[in-house]
Parts: structure tokens; C-alpha cells; sequence
């Protein structure tokens, strides 16, 4: 039995074209559901992030969302699509406020190594 809570019939067709790698039909629905990323993002847009970040992270959680959306499973889109926009956009809130990823010896100075290694390593065999 397929089940399908979507609004439009065809919408499931979309999703499972998506599914099967159609760019186009990846764009329809993207263009589609660009509203529920905006209405999300002022929802739940904090931080030090501008718009267009944050909207460009929710478009990232929309489209990993059309990616991984069932149809058949009879949950409406917007409401897994709101979980993974809402996830995406907080996730690089986060990041920003904690900065850039540094390595922890990046200002460490590699010690020479010990004389007799340096002997050796001189040494023709």
C-alpha cells in the first residue's frame, strides 16, 4: 500500500526521481520547498552568522533532506524537512561561534633529531 502525505500527487514521483539522481526533478523540489528553509531560518536564526549563511546552510538541510525523504514511510515532507533544516542551521551556528578547527601543534617547531640518528642517517651504506 503506497501512502503519501504530500500535497501534490506527483510529488512522490518527484521524490523518487530525486532519489534515482534527476537534477532536475532535485531542483523543482528544491525550488518548491525554498519557503520552509526561509520560514525556519527566521524561526531560529541566531548567532553570528548573516542570512545568507544561515540560508545557505537551510538550503543544505533541505537538499539532504530530498535526498533522504521516503514518501512511502507517511510522514508529511515538511515535517522531516523541518528537523533537518532546523539541524543543519544550528549546527553551523555552532561552529561559527566556536571558530576555525585548529591543529594543536601548529605552533610547535619540530625538535632536530638526536646526534646518532643524525650519524646514521649521514652515513652512505
Amino acid at each position: 500500500m503506497f501512502y503519501c502525505t504530500t500535497t501534490e500527487p506527483s510529488e512522490a514521483t518527484l521524490f523518487r526521481q530525486v532519489q534515482a539522481g534527476d537534477a532536475v526533478s532535485l531542483d523543482q523540489l528544491m525550488q518548491q520547498h525554498d519557503g520552509l528553509v526561509h520560514y525556519i531560518i527566521r524561526q531560529q536564526w541566531r548567532g553570528t552568522l548573516t542570512y545568507v549563511e544561515v540560508l545557505q546552510e537551510g538550503r543544505i538541510g533541505l537538499w539532504r533532506a530530498i535526498r533522504g525523504f521516503d514518501p512511502t514511510r507517511g510522514t508529511a515532507f515538511s515535517t522531516y524537512a523541518s528537523v533537518a533544516i532546523a539541524r543543519q542551521v544550528w549546527r553551523a551556528v555552532a561552529q561559527a561561534e566556536c571558530g576555525p578547527a585548529t591543529p594543536v601543534l601548529l605552533d610547535c617547531a619540530v625538535p632536530p633529531p638526536p646526534e646518532p640518528l643524525l650519524y646514521l642517517l649521514t652515513q652512505e651504506a
